[in-house]
Formats: C-alpha cells, structure tokens, sequence
C-alpha cells in the first residue's frame, strides 16, 4: 500500500512529530512518503527503512480554494511515474496538499479542531486525545 503523510513537522518531540513518527512505525512494511515543512533532528525522526522524507519549504496560496494554482506543484510532490497513492493522510497544522497529492482516499486528523468546510475534502476525519 503506498501512503502520503503530510505534516508541518518529523522529527522532535512535539505531539504532532510523536504521532507522525506513532504512524510511520504502524505503517511499517508498506511504501510510506511523508511531506514535512520542517524535519528535526531527533531520534523521532522516522527511519529511511521506515519511509521517504520529502521537505518542501514552498508557501502555497491561500485559501485551499485556489488548488488550480497548485497544480506545478505536483511534479515535486509526486511524480508522474509514481502514479496514484492509495491513502493521504493530512496532519490540520500541514499546508493542505490534498488537491495536490492524488490519492484513492484522503484523511485528514484534526488534533481536537474544528475542521469546517475543509472536512467536505477529506474521506475520513481522524481524531486523536488530547495526550496524542
């Protein structure tokens, strides 16, 4: 199975970096790409056995809305010959890539917050306790 894990951070020991590097060890064994804005230096920071890191440092437009301007931004994220991830997983403090990323199904965790009308992109909505 091939999964996209974006995130604003991998790496340190916040609680969104320690539930990247919870799910990246879970996921073990299936083909894992995560997209990370910052990557900290920890031993959080997944393995290369355990995934591909991909940083991008790129302020994308806002709002979400305007995903037609992102479409350049395809060839950094994935590939033409990488085709079709089976799962996107998005971290709500990431840039969203989920009009970017293709991907069969999309989720998006929401760290206990109101998601809005960007719940209407996602297939799935993730929740996690306050303790992660």
């Amino acid at each position: 199975m091939r999964i996209a894990i974006s995130t604003a951070w991998v790496g340190g020991a916040g609680g969104v970096e320690r539930a990247v590097w919870t799910m990246v060890k879970a996921l073990r064994g299936h083909d894992v790409v995560v997209f990370a804005q910052s990557v900290i230096q920890s031993e959080l920071l997944p393995s290369e056995a355990d995934c591909e890191i991909r940083q991008f440092n790129t302020k994308l437009p806002w709002p979400w809305t305007v995903w037609r301007k992102l479409q350049p931004l395809r060839e950094i994220l994935t590939e033409p010959s990488e085709g079709y991830f089976d799962l996107y997983i998005h971290f709500r403090q990431a840039i969203p890539l989920h009009h970017v990323i293709r991907a069969k199904r999309k989720a998006i965790v929401c760290a206990g917050a109101q998601l809005g009308a960007l719940e209407r992109d996602f297939d799935v909505v993730m929740s996690e306790g306050v303790d992660g």
